[in-house]
């Protein structure tokens, strides 16, 4: 009986979440179709069973702005090689990077998350986009707050050497 109870209540905290969370992605996909439109492609890398609630937004806003999501599953530290390996082998000319802030491995505060962005940018060409600060400090090409008020950050340098544009609004971070 307890734990059905407990079920419960755990079902509709995950629910009263979820509007909290809608939204967070709406201007990184804007901003990205209107700066490189190319870049059609998502990718999210995280535990899938730990960030359920932030996959189920980015997946609903992939796929209302019009973008194709690819997400893997990482689970441990430890399979980390294997998965940059199995995400190297593919064709990521039309990808972007979105991190789940949340990750312990490759979120704002994650064990390999600089690791992460400056492989997939250097040897691939691949931008991650950061929608929090913690995730552009963490190493992000480009910062894209929620809030149409807020002032979008790049790292120029970076992002030209990537052979893409650099958003008209942003101002240079260095």
């Amino acid at each position: 009986m307890l734990n059905h109870a407990f079920g419960r209540l755990a079902a509709i905290a995950a629910i009263a979440a979820a509007p909290a969370l809608a939204g967070d992605y709406d201007r990184i996909f804007d901003v990205v179709k209107e700066t490189w439109p190319a870049r059609d492609t998502v990718l999210a890398v995280c535990n899938m069973n730990d960030n359920q609630l932030a996959l189920l937004d980015l997946a609903e806003t992939a796929k209302t702005k019009g973008f194709s999501l690819m997400i893997m599953d990482l689970r441990a530290d430890k399979d980390f090689a294997r998965t940059l390996s199995g995400v190297m082998a593919r064709d990521l000319k039309r990808a972007f990077v979105v991190l789940i802030d949340e990750d312990t491995i490759l979120g704002v505060k994650g064990t390999r998350t600089n690791e992460w962005i400056t492989r997939l940018r250097t040897l691939k060409g691949v931008p991650t986009v950061a929608g929090s600060e913690g995730a552009f400090k963490a190493g992000a090409a480009l910062w894209v707050p929620a809030s149409d008020k807020d002032v979008l950050k790049a790292r120029k340098l970076e992002i030209e050497r990537m052979d893409l544009k650099v958003p008209a609004k942003a101002v240079d971070a260095k």
